[in-house]
């Protein structure tokens, strides 16, 4: 039937108008008053898988938006928070104490996964402090003080390498053997978790990043002979090799500074030339496609200085920027494309401070 249907119970036939209801199997049955039977109620719909998101090393207030981080050379950390401008206040948001006189290079990272940056080193007896933004960095000590596994010599490079939204302890010895202490255990464990070979005796800055979007940072490094070589997390990184090995284009010589400069959740590979030029490669269309760097980016107004590109407006692109040699900070935002001709930010050096922008490259 078309607009009846009739449903037989053992007291007889009842017909309804507009046929059954959708979920016809009721959580009691009822065949003597069959109108009031209570019905299931529908399945919800299933909850949507999150998008993939790496622990950022550069919002230390969740907003979404990169915020100005220097480590003084006293130990001493100023942050001019993004979420009211960097040019509001006439000064630094926030000044934080050095606590049990730390030295080291900064290594902050969101290490708890709540989406905001916590404020880190790596300690010059090889130990990481690690001070949560959860409670505020006013509290007066580190909350977690990791020791020095094995006694480990290299280049910290803290990343989330298993996708779970924590950024993980990692460290590229000077052998080129790759260490990572996983946040998901705890970093007290006693040990680091993975150790993985230097496949092809690789040596050469390391350059960390999710290169094919999958929410895990891959291992990378830049060769000595500008190559770039990567393994990605997708397939784990105990499998041997290098799974991808990209061509220095042109010679190319300068900072490496890879970063997701076009938005669509791949990091590029980036270098800053020692002319102030800016090279990329975008990960969307293959990093071997067309033989060479697909944008090359000026250097206005000749600003010199190390790199701290971020994703500075929140709009999901990496904006290029520097600190420039005379403790300003230059933002050349994405939204309104890189070949603009000027740098669309110039943020004063408040307070004359001297130390190092927590954004730039470690090596």
């Amino acid at each position: 039937m078309n607009a009846r249907s009739s449903w037989t119970y053992s007291s007889g036939a009842v017909e309804t108008t507009g046929g059954a209801p959708s979920n016809a199997r009721a959580r009691s049955f009822c065949p003597h008053d069959p109108i009031h039977c209570e019905w299931p109620e529908p399945e919800p719909e299933p909850e949507p898988e999150p998008e993939p998101r790496l622990a950022r090393r550069d919002d230390y207030d969740g907003d979404g938006k990169a915020d100005l981080g220097l480590l003084l050379t006293d130990g001493r950390w100023l942050i001019n928070y993004a979420s009211n401008g960097f040019q509001s206040g006439g000064g630094w948001d926030e000044a934080v104490p050095n606590y049990w006189n730390a030295s080291g290079p900064p290594v902050p990272a969101d290490y708890d996964g709540d989406g905001k940056t916590d404020l880190a080193v790596r300690h010059s007896d090889g130990s990481w402090l690690i001070d949560y933004a959860r409670d505020g960095f006013q509290n007066g000590w580190w909350d977690e003080a990791v020791p020095n596994y094995w006694g480990a010599v290299g280049t910290p490079v803290p990343a989330d390498y298993d996708g779970d939204g924590k950024a993980d302890l990692g460290l590229l010895l000077t052998n080129g053997r790759w260490l990572i202490n996983y946040a998901r255990d705890g970093f007290q464990n006693g040990w680091w978790d993975e150790d993985v070979p230097n496949y092809w005796n690789a040596s050469g800055p390391p350059v960390p990043a999710d290169y094919d979007g999958d929410g895990k940072t891959d291992l990378a490094v830049r060769h000595s002979d500008g190559r770039w070589l990567i393994n990605y997390a997708r397939d784990g990184f105990q499998n041997g090799w290098w799974d991808e090995d990209v061509p220095n284009y042109g010679g190319a010589v300068g900072t490496p500074v890879p970063a997701d400069y076009d938005g669509d959740g791949e990091a590029d590979l980036g270098l800053l030339l020692t002319d102030g030029r800016w090279l990329i490669n975008y990960a969307g269309n293959g990093f071997r496609s067309g033989g060479g760097w697909d944008e090359a980016v000026p250097n206005y107004w000749n600003a010199s200085g190390p790199p701290v590109p971020a994703d500075y407006d929140g709009d999901g692109k990496t904006d290029l920027a520097i600190r420039h040699s005379d403790g300003r900070w230059l933002i050349n935002y994405a939204r309104d494309g890189f070949q603009n001709g000027w740098w669309d930010e110039d943020v004063p050096n408040y307070w004359g401070a001297v130390g190092t922008p927590v954004l730039a490259p470690l090596y």
